[in-house]
């Protein structure tokens, strides 16, 4: 994960990007969200174009799938 410092030499406002290196999707969209929780955030809310960004653990009070036209990952 990229820390606050990284961000702001790169001037990302927001966006963070990962690189799975190992398990699925599922897995590690699952423990980032986890991570949030143990931090003291609260999920109320989460939007995604893939099913892999709305199910697994913590996945907040109300989960939106929004479509995608340019791909799919089943």
């Amino acid at each position: 994960m990229a820390t606050i410092a990284e961000k702001k030499k790169r001037n990302v406002k927001g966006l963070m990007l990962y690189k799975i290196d190992s398990g699925s999707a599922v897995q590690f969209k699952s423990s980032k969200r986890t991570d949030l929780v143990k931090a003291g955030y609260r999920i109320v809310g989460n939007i995604g174009d893939q099913w892999t960004d709305l199910i697994g653990e913590n996945v907040g009070a109300r989960t939106f799938k929004v479509p995608d036209p340019m791909y799919y990952i089943g």
